[in-house]
């Protein structure tokens, strides 16, 4: 399997991996500190074009097969500006679940001091996001609206993905991501909203003059 063997190749030889090795620790690091602590972690990985910030992240991906991994490449100009999220979680609740459908009744079950009511919007949230529905109305108050629902509900999910071993999120070219997809991250990473066990790494290319 390509996708999981993550070896880089020139001529038909694998490339040891040999460079930013105390990058990678930290990252190795900040995986086992949310694995002891249930805590959510935040990690830039910085760097000029070609400086092999792919590469670590591969490598660090490997390392860790046993967590649950969900990788984002952001494109513009989409419809859904989040449709690379959904896209993502729904491979993976599919193979892990059979259905995103089986999956959310699973998962999301009754939570310990939520309210039905709002345990059924955060259900029904989901499932419409899941289905294909735009997630970011072109009127900016119905969006605000929207938002914090959406934001709790995909907490919950990433909470419930956590329980057995932490969940990866990993945003390659960071700075090309939707400005809802920047809304979540943010929302994920404040002091209340945070799942348990998330690790959230930002690939962000960065300039000779940044």
């Amino acid at each position: 399997d390509e996708e999981r063997e993550f070896v880089s190749n020139f001529e038909g030889r694998p490339i040891p991996f040999v460079e930013r090795i105390s990058e990678l620790h930290f990252l190795q690091d900040a995986a086992n500190a949310i694995q002891s602590t249930g805590g959510i972690s935040v990690v830039e990985v910085l760097g000029l074009a070609g400086s092999g910030k792919s590469r670590l992240i591969q490598e660090f991906r490997s390392s860790r097969r046993e967590s649950t991994q969900l990788c984002i490449q952001p494109q513009q100009g989409m419809a859904n500006p989040m449709a690379n999220l959904r896209g993502a979680l729904d491979s993976l609740l599919t193979g892990h679940f059979g259905s995103t459908e089986q999956a959310l009744d699973l998962l999301l079950m009754e939570t310990q001091g939520l309210e039905q009511t709002l345990l059924d919007a955060s259900r029904e949230t989901l499932r419409r996001f899941f289905s294909g529905e735009r997630v970011a109305p072109l009127d900016e108050r119905e969006w605000e609206n929207q938002r914090k629902l959406l934001f709790f509900s995909l907490a919950r999910l990433f909470g419930a993905l956590t329980q057995e071993h932490p969940c990866i999120l990993i945003i390659n070219e960071a700075r090309d991501a939707s400005e809802p997809m920047r809304q979540l991250v943010a929302y994920l990473s404040e002091q209340g909203n945070a799942p348990r066990g998330l690790l959230i790494v930002l690939e962000i290319e960065t300039t000779a003059d940044s």
